[in-house]
């Protein structure tokens, strides 16, 4: 119960009227999601290891605990979530948790300089991670993705999923991970 607590509470249903987008940037569209590399020395439990370490209680006996599947931008509640809606999916479940997003963007070598939110005079850019997956499976998909919103027009804001990668969860006994 406390898992499924820990990831309901991350993914919250917005109470506050926004504005609706519908763009044609979204997810649904989208063929160019680039694959993520390790860095070296990176391995798929080091991944795992530093989404439990950070209270994302997604695992149980080397398996996904809950389903991690697509939710609409709508119900996805993050810094800036309160301007805008964009009408379109979020490849996968959010991972809220700004240290996750440190510690996880260390393991890549093409999120080394990315910072989780960045601000120019009329753009706003929030990135994030998501993980796609079935309750039982021992991998699920991990995305890095981007919000941006732009202030001055907000036809021109959107959501894009930028790398992918597949995690494979280790099946040696838990200790031993």
């Amino acid at each position: 119960m406390k898992k499924i607590l820990s990831i309901l509470s991350s993914i919250t249903l917005l109470a506050t009227p926004s504005v609706v987008v519908a763009c044609g940037d979204s997810n649904a569209s989208d063929k160019e999601i680039k694959p993520l590399t390790y860095k070296e020395g990176i391995l798929d439990k080091d991944v795992i290891k530093a989404i439990e370490e950070f209270g994302e209680f997604l695992f149980e006996d080397n398996k996904l605990a809950v389903d991690l599947d697509d939710i609409d931008f709508k119900d996805f509640n993050f810094e800036f979530s309160n301007l805008f809606n964009l009408d379109t999916k979020i490849l996968g479940t959010p991972i809220e948790n700004g240290k996750v997003f440190d510690t996880l963007k260390k393991s890549f070598v093409e999120l080394e300089n990315l910072n989780q939110i960045g601000k120019t005079t009329s753009t706003i850019e929030y990135n994030f991670f998501s993980m796609k997956g079935k309750q039982g499976n021992t991998s699920f998909m991990l995305y890095e993705n981007k919000v941006s919103i732009n202030a001055l027009s907000i036809k021109k804001s959107y959501i894009k999923t930028i790398y992918e990668k597949n995690v494979a969860i280790d099946q040696s006994k838990t200790e031993d991970r």
